[in-house]
């Protein structure tokens, strides 16, 4: 009986037929009107995604940060990292110690 009443509104005549399609149309023009306004449900969806990528490279900062923050730890309790860094970067030696250097420039030509 119910299904009958139903089908009755959705698909007979009388007043409720244009009630139902003036609130469908009414429905769409809000949803559409709330997914192309400023603040609307698009620019929800965009501020999500914008999170997301900005999460992720939050978290590839703070791991590129740790990393650093383990390396200043690891220079400044053991001293074979400050030595490794001062003999490679500040070309530094210890006392009676004999460093040769090499270049790379080509050697004269001999004539026989």
């Amino acid at each position: 009986m119910w299904k009958q009443a139903a089908l009755k509104i959705l698909w007979g005549g009388g007043r409720a037929r244009p009630l139902l399609f003036f609130s469908l149309l009414f429905l769409i023009v809000v949803f559409l009107a709330s997914w192309f306004k400023a603040e609307g449900i698009k620019s929800v969806f965009d501020y999500d995604n914008k999170l997301a990528a900005d999460m992720e490279g939050l978290k590839k900062l703070q791991a590129e940060n740790e990393a650093l923050r383990e390396k200043i730890r690891s220079v400044r309790d053991g001293s074979y990292l400050m030595e490794k860094y001062a003999r490679e970067k500040l070309l530094m030696a210890r006392q009676n110690e004999v460093v040769f250097r090499f270049s790379e420039e080509p050697a004269p030509d001999k004539q026989p």
